[in-house]
């Protein structure tokens, strides 16, 4: 589900979710390829997603990364807890990573879907030393050129766009117009959503594409 803060409690949550991400990869020293999963679908990584006033609101980033990591690892941090005088990239990955909710109407569940996390951190540089929209643009001209979710959850299932058509009863050339983007499938019936994401094993929002609109 996508929230839509007023801009105050946005800044909130992108900060938190920031200096989680930092404390979590540089303090406790969690591989970030590891850490951004396990959060997404943790407890308090679904409640902080979902814009639960407690996780989001309630603790800063630092104790939101301790308390996934009780949840995680059912154990306490008991080093010393230091605030960093700098930021790292892994605090702008966060931080970008909120910015791409809000520039392209998507839950923070659904970014690593849609962009892969080793490409993101690597556009660290330059884009951290520019304006975001130059990153967003960036981001919204790489959509453009590649496949969409539709097509991506249909490989990863190994599945031809004919046997897509066959296990859900949505016809060939719909998935086909959806897949060439001819078609906005986020106006598709919802039975054929709903049927095709059966057949693909996922959420009928993990289908619909992001806009890319740059606001």
């Amino acid at each position: 589900m996508m929230f839509e803060y007023p801009k105050s409690d946005f800044d909130v949550f992108q900060r938190h979710f920031a200096e989680a991400m930092e404390f979590a990869i540089v303090d406790i020293q969690l591989d970030f390829d590891t850490f951004i999963p396990l959060f997404l679908t943790s407890q308090i990584g679904q409640d902080f997603v979902s814009g639960s006033p407690y996780a989001v609101f309630g603790m800063s980033g630092i104790e939101l990364a301790l308390r996934f990591y009780h949840e995680i690892y059912g154990a306490y941090w008991s080093d010393e807890i230091q605030v960093q005088d700098t930021r790292s990239e892994f605090y702008w990955l966060g931080w970008m990573m909120c910015e791409i909710t809000r520039w392209f109407s998507i839950s923070l569940d659904r970014v690593p879907q849609i962009f892969p996390m080793e490409a993101l951190l690597e556009m660290y540089h330059p884009f951290h030393e520019m304006d975001t929209s130059s990153m967003m643009l960036s981001l919204s001209e790489k959509l453009r050129s590649s496949e969409t979710q539709l097509a991506k959850f249909r490989h990863h299932c190994h599945l031809t766009q004919e046997q897509l058509a066959q296990q859900s009863g949505v016809h060939l050339r719909s998935i086909q117009m959806y897949e060439q983007r001819h078609n906005d499938i986020s106006k598709a019936q919802g039975i054929s959503l709903s049927r095709m994401s059966k057949v693909l094993h996922c959420r009928i929002e993990d289908l619909l594409e992001p806009k890319v609109e740059i606001q």
